[in-house]
């Protein structure tokens, strides 16, 4: 009888805490899913040509042309906030100056009339800049959703024969309601420096680059 009862405590205890255990597993994974936001699955882009329609992520460019890429905000809801760190060689690249908008292009933050405290772009360190944005107040109905451009950056190119890239780290998104989604889709670029003429690509003009213009323009 004595075993038969502590038989039946140790069935009970093994009873309880496989019960609390399928209740703190239900409460984890609840929690979890209530920790999700809604730009969960969001993603950001580096486009190398704002020019054009498709983001392009390989691009070519001759030394001491500028160029101006822009932050892409893809497949948002509700976004209200932003933060982007933009990363970069020094050695290949000058950082000119960040924008909100750029000529007659608007900022997809502000495309439902909304206002915003202003582009911030903050050099954290060498080759580092962090860029934050926010629309002013709450309102839903302002928050933009899909994809758009939400940052230019203007560089200037100084070093010939350079495969840079530029890359996307530290980026969250946030809703109006404050709910917080730490980006992790994101597509970096690759600008592929050369000198200006320079046909073969050795940094430098010379007869080789003489003969293959000469070819090309006679049809060779």
């Amino acid at each position: 009888m004595t075993q038969l009862k502590a038989n039946n405590r140790k069935l009970m205890y093994n009873h309880l805490v496989i019960t609390l255990t399928m209740i703190i597993s239900g409460f984890l994974l609840l929690n979890s899913y209530a920790v999700a936001g809604p730009n969960e699955l969001a993603s950001c882009s580096i486009d190398l040509n704002y020019n054009t329609q498709e983001i392009e992520s390989i691009l070519q460019k001759i030394q001491g042309n500028e160029i101006i890429i822009t932050i892409i905000a893809e497949n948002v809801s509700n976004l209200d906030t932003f933060q982007v760190e933009v990363n970069y060689d020094e050695t290949a690249l000058v950082f000119v100056d960040a924008y909100e908008n750029y000529g007659f292009d608007e900022n997809f933050l502000s495309v439902n009339g909304g206002q915003t405290i202003g582009l911030k772009a903050t050099k954290k360190e060498k080759g580092l800049i962090n860029l934050a944005n926010a629309l002013k107040g709450t309102d839903k109905n302002i928050a933009p959703e899909g994809t758009g451009i939400i940052a230019y950056l203007v560089f200037n190119l100084i070093k010939c024969g350079a495969q840079t890239t530029i890359s996307l780290s530290n980026v969250h998104f946030q809703d109006s309601d404050s709910i917080n989604d730490t980006i992790v889709h994101m597509n970096n670029g690759i600008i592929n420096v050369k000198y200006p003429g320079d046909i073969d690509g050795n940094c430098r003009l010379d007869l080789r680059d003489a003969i293959d213009i000469l070819k090309f323009a006679s049809g060779f």
